[in-house]
C-alpha cells in the first residue's frame, strides 16, 4: 500500500525519536543502571539509592560524621586537710614586772581577746571584790570580775538571759588564791574559786566535761583571755 507510511516512526513528516532506555546499552541491566524497578507491591527491587524528596545529594548528612563538641574536663577537687588546733599560747598583751601570768586555759586561738589589765587603777595593788559568772552544764558562758568598784567589760556571749549566775563577793582584806577547773578546745568549762579566808565559790559550769586545771599564787590580780558568741574559750590569771 503506497499510503502507508514505510517507517511507523514517522508521522505527519515529523521524525520523533523514542527516548533511550537504560537497558538499551548492551551488556547493561536495570539493575546495573541503578534504575528503580517495582515489585510486586510496589517496593523498589533494583538495589539503586533513591534520593528524598527535595533533598539534594550534597545536603544528606552522615550520622557517623556528625560533629561533636567535647566538653572542657573539669579539674578534681582535692579535699582540704584538717588544720589540727593551735594552742600555743598568746603573751600578756600588758603585764607589769613582778607577775606571773599562768598556763592558759582553754584555747586562746579561738575568738576575741580581751585583758582587765586598764582596769584596775593600780594593777600591782589591784584588789578583786566580785566574780560574776554565767555557766551552764557545759561551761563559762560570760564572766565579769569588779576590781575595787571598778567593773570590768563582761566578756563572752552576749546572750546570758538563758544561763545561771552565780557571783563570789570578797570581804575586805580577802584575796583569791587559787583557782581550779576544767578546759576543753573550745571553751573553759568550769571554774571555781579559793580565798586567802579558806572560803571557795560554788563550782561554775560542768562537773566532768574536760581536763582538769590548778592555779595557785600570792594573789590573784587581774583576768585575761579569749571570748566569742559561745562563751569564755580561754582564760588566763594574773598573780603576784
Amino acid at each position: 500500500d503506497q499510503n502507508k507510511p514505510q517507517n511507523p516512526e514517522i508521522s505527519n513528516g515529523t521524525t520523533s525519536q523514542s527516548p533511550s532506555k537504560p537497558w538499551d546499552n548492551p551488556g547493561q541491566t536495570e539493575r546495573d543502571q541503578g534504575v528503580a524497578t517495582a515489585g510486586p507491591n510496589g517496593s523498589d527491587t533494583s538495589g539503586g539509592t533513591q534520593e528524598p524528596s527535595g533533598i539534594a545529594r550534597d545536603q544528606t548528612q552522615d550520622p557517623s560524621k556528625t560533629e561533636t563538641t567535647a566538653l572542657p574536663s573539669q579539674p578534681e577537687k582535692t579535699p582540704r586537710p584538717v588544720e589540727p588546733v593551735d594552742k600555743t599560747p598568746l603573751p600578756p598583751q600588758h603585764e607589769p614586772s613582778g607577775f606571773t601570768h599562768t598556763t592558759p586555759v582553754g584555747n586562746l586561738r579561738k575568738g576575741t581577746p580581751w585583758d582587765d589589765y586598764t582596769f584596775p587603777t593600780n594593777p600591782s595593788e589591784a584588789t578583786i571584790t566580785v566574780v560574776k559568772v554565767f555557766h551552764d552544764a557545759e561551761g563559762l558562758r560570760a564572766i565579769q570580775a569588779c576590781y575595787s568598784s571598778k567593773w570590768a567589760p563582761k566578756h563572752g556571749t552576749s546572750n546570758i538571759s538563758s544561763y545561771r549566775e552565780d557571783n563570789l563577793y570578797l570581804q575586805r582584806g580577802e584575796k583569791i588564791v587559787k583557782v581550779e577547773g576544767r578546759e576543753s578546745d573550745q571553751i573553759v568549762t568550769s571554774m571555781q574559786l579559793f580565798t586567802s579566808t579558806g572560803r571557795q565559790s560554788s563550782l561554775f559550769g560542768s562537773t566532768t566535761v574536760g581536763r582538769p586545771f590548778v592555779w595557785e599564787g600570792n594573789v590573784l590580780r587581774y583576768f585575761s583571755g579569749t571570748e566569742d558568741d559561745t562563751g569564755v574559750t580561754a582564760l588566763r590569771g594574773h598573780f603576784t
